[in-house]
């Protein structure tokens, strides 16, 4: 065996042993991912071990339009222009498998359907032969059915935590996090600063009224003007009936003007229907 063969059967050799130590690897890591950053790190480990340059998951509309969801690697290199260009996730999007046509820019370049919600997992540059290749292709397919897996135990674990009503976070949440200190949505929020609760007023006379019909659009105005107001550096959940809790990062020089501007918000945005007579009330 000359020394191209040796190398070639080593690189080979190399590249199995890799796939089979991911394979073993990815199902049950797959359910450590609760979020988005946790898939770029899982990129990141596979983009190392099988000397891949760049990871990513895109979302493709029925319109052709590319937006990237998470990866690993330069999107300068491989970002949404350049998978506009790319022939094999437009081969992939058009017909829903997996293509791996060799492509000039790249030496090795496969996407792969994943199979929900129009995402396609997209890896290039290996700089591997097409042999090597090849055992790649098969695993980046596993990849893909993890990736499925993990992202329905997100909107699992997103739908468990989550008011269906309002969108805020409910009192299952609130519960995994005053007691287990643990969120799906963690932000990697600074340390809590307060906690505060808050109540709409004549919420039984409003109710009984004009109906939960009514009620539920209120709750939904509430909902809105809170997460415009908290969500970005705050957690804000649905605590029970027309009970909201804020537990606060964010550290404001006055939290009582803080919190009370949020009052005043609600104050001046008032929702309206134009069928109610509000005298009733």
């Amino acid at each position: 065996m000359n020394k191209k063969s040796l190398k070639k059967s080593e690189a080979e050799n190399s590249i199995q042993i890799h796939a089979d130590f991911v394979r073993e690897l990815l199902v049950p890591l797959s359910t450590f991912v609760e979020k988005l950053e946790d898939l770029e790190e899982m990129f990141a480990e596979l983009a190392q071990i099988l000397s891949m340059r760049q990871i990513f998951l895109y979302r493709v509309s029925p319109e052709w339009v590319v937006d990237t969801v998470c990866g690993y690697g330069s999107s300068s290199q491989y970002g949404e222009k350049r998978a506009i260009k790319n022939m094999n996730l437009y081969i992939s999007w058009k017909t829903n498998k997996t293509s791996s046509i060799p492509l000039p820019s790249f030496w090795d370049n496969i996407v792969v359907p994943v199979g929900m919600d129009n995402l396609f997992f997209a890896a290039g540059d290996s700089r591997h032969s097409r042999d090597i290749a090849r055992i790649e292709n098969s695993l980046f397919e596993l990849v893909a059915s993890v990736i499925a897996n993990a992202l329905r135990s997100m909107k699992l674990i997103e739908q468990a935590n989550t008011d269906k009503l309002t969108g805020l976070l409910n009192r299952n949440a609130l519960d995994k996090y005053i007691y287990e200190w643990k969120n799906p949505f963690d932000r990697n929020l600074s340390d809590p600063f307060a906690v505060c609760m808050m109540d709409i007023d004549h919420f039984k006379r409003f109710n009984d009224a004009f109906g939960h019909h009514v009620w539920d659009k209120v709750l939904q105005h509430v909902g809105k003007l809170a997460k415009e107001y908290f969500w970005s550096n705050n957690r804000v959940y649905r605590f029970g009936g027309e009970e909201t809790t804020f537990i606060i990062h964010e550290r404001p020089d006055n939290i009582l003007s803080y919190v009370d501007g949020f009052r005043q918000l609600l104050a001046d945005t008032p929702l309206k229907f134009e069928w109610i007579d509000y005298q009733q009330a």
